[in-house]
């Protein structure tokens, strides 16, 4: 996990991903953009910052190993604990696999497929929480 503690007047955004690349790389820029982050790398533990943390938003990777983007959005749910979530994934946009349009119809504020710019990020996270930066 890392933060970025400089001011706390920013957005905390949570990203969730088991891949560490894109976890680091997302972090870093987001931090660029202005906002404070903390990653992880499984579902479980993102329960556990969200509760702990209050994250103005969650970027949510679909497809993890232990607990996947569907199990985190229902646990939220089922925990009543409201925060938008953007959630991406690798997924080819019409395959049969692609689960973008599923997870949105399931409650998600938006979706990204990977690869993305941070800037489509920080479009999407400024649209999810309604302010503009």
């Amino acid at each position: 996990m890392s933060a970025n503690a400089a001011d706390n007047t920013q957005p905390l955004i949570l990203v969730i991903d088991d891949d560490e690349a894109i976890r680091d790389a997302l972090r870093i820029g987001l931090e660029s953009s202005g906002y404070r982050a903390i990653v992880t790398d499984d579902g479980a533990a993102a329960m556990r910052l969200v509760k702990s943390e209050h994250p103005a938003v969650l970027v949510l990777d679909l497809y993890m190993p232990e607990t996947d983007g569907f199990e985190v959005m229902s646990a939220l749910k089922s925990a009543a604990v409201e925060v938008p979530i953007i959630v991406m994934s690798g997924g080819v946009a019409g395959h049969p696999g692609d689960l973008l349009p599923m997870a949105l119809d399931f409650g998600a504020a938006a979706a990204l497929r990977k690869p993305f710019a941070i800037a489509d990020l920080d479009a999407a996270i400024r649209k999810v929480i309604g302010k503009a930066r």
